[in-house]
């Protein structure tokens, strides 16, 4: 088992400069940069779930069909991406693409892999980072926030299997009227 996705994050509270633990974020791979004319994955957008451990991290994903309406463990994200398998790619009447699907299937590993194999190694692909619970997260806390949820999109290039590769690290610094994110290391 890798000790962390090939996509991760970390949420740190900017009031008072602490991680901010309990936060439900979704992870959504929306579409990947092809050529003029050439079609999309059937099987897209594909979501990813999870919430921030108590060092306000990200390190696992469960795929959607896995993961429950708010969050999911850690522990079974990471069996989970353990467990993901890549299909050969099938054609579909509308001239798509698509992977046949099973839960494992829609792991990290296993997007990124299909993007690889189906549209060469330096494909680039739109994902985002929603963290869903911001405005009730801080009203737990007894502070306003303008934010309900905050999302965050951001361009991945290649996969693991891609000599280029580099691991995608997405940190937010969150606070109840501002955010600022960059990618981390």
């Amino acid at each position: 088992m890798a000790d962390r996705d090939p996509i991760t994050c970390h949420v740190l509270n900017t009031i008072n400069g602490t991680p901010a633990p309990g936060l439900a974020c979704t992870l959504t791979l929306h579409s990947i940069l092809l050529p003029p004319g050439a079609p999309q994955p059937a099987n897209l957008p594909a979501t990813l779930h999870a919430a921030t451990d108590a060092d306000g991290r990200i390190k696992h994903w469960t795929p959607s069909s896995l993961s429950s309406s708010s969050s999911s463990s850690s522990t079974t994200a990471a069996a989970t991406a353990t467990a993901a398998t890549t299909t050969s790619p099938s054609s579909t009447a509308a001239g798509s693409t698509t992977t046949p699907a099973t839960t494992a299937d829609r792991s990290i590993r296993s997007l990124l892999a299909s993007i690889h194999e189906q549209h060469g190694g330096q494909q680039r692909s739109i994902w985002s980072l929603r963290i869903r619970n911001v405005g009730e997260w801080y009203a737990e806390q007894g502070v306003e926030s303008f934010w309900p949820e905050v999302e965050v999109r951001f361009l991945v290039k290649g996969s693991e299997r891609w000599d280029g590769w580099r691991h995608y690290h997405v940190p937010v610094l969150l606070g109840p009227w501002n955010y600022s994110t960059y990618r981390g290391s």
